[in-house]
């Protein structure tokens, strides 16, 4: 049986996001990631960290980010352990992750916090061995 994976909706991804807005961010943020694009207006900035084609490609093909009562500054990263070094640094107020790299962060006696978590179908994953 062949099961098509459908990622969280848009609205869903955006409410998430206003949500943390109002509990994880109080003020400004310690440290500027660089190099991000900027949506909204407001004095309160969210600043998220993203992993290429995530959250912020998701909810900018939606139109989502438009008109936001607040900013959220975008810094995108290769994967998610140094999206946990940048919000263990204060660099950025939030990103989302995978499974594997909070478990690393908290070994690492990281101050990195899990917020939300989400579940999936494991239909697409697979382990593969060698017939012998």
């Amino acid at each position: 049986m062949r099961r098509l994976l459908r990622p969280p909706s848009p609205l869903f991804l955006l409410l998430s996001l206003s949500a943390l807005a109002l509990t994880a961010c109080g003020g400004s943020s310690v440290a500027d990631a660089g190099g991000g694009r900027t949506d909204g207006r407001g004095p309160v900035t969210l600043n998220v960290g993203d992993q290429k084609g995530g959250s912020e490609a998701v909810l900018r093909a939606a139109g989502e980010l438009k008109d936001l009562p607040y900013k959220i500054k975008w810094s995108t990263f290769t994967s998610g352990p140094p999206l946990l070094e940048s919000v263990n640094a204060g660099a950025v107020d939030i990103g989302g992750v995978g499974n594997t790299p909070p478990v690393f962060a908290a070994a690492a006696r990281s101050k990195v916090k899990v917020v939300a978590a989400t579940h999936g179908s494991a239909a697409a994953d697979a382990i593969l061995v060698r017939a012998d």
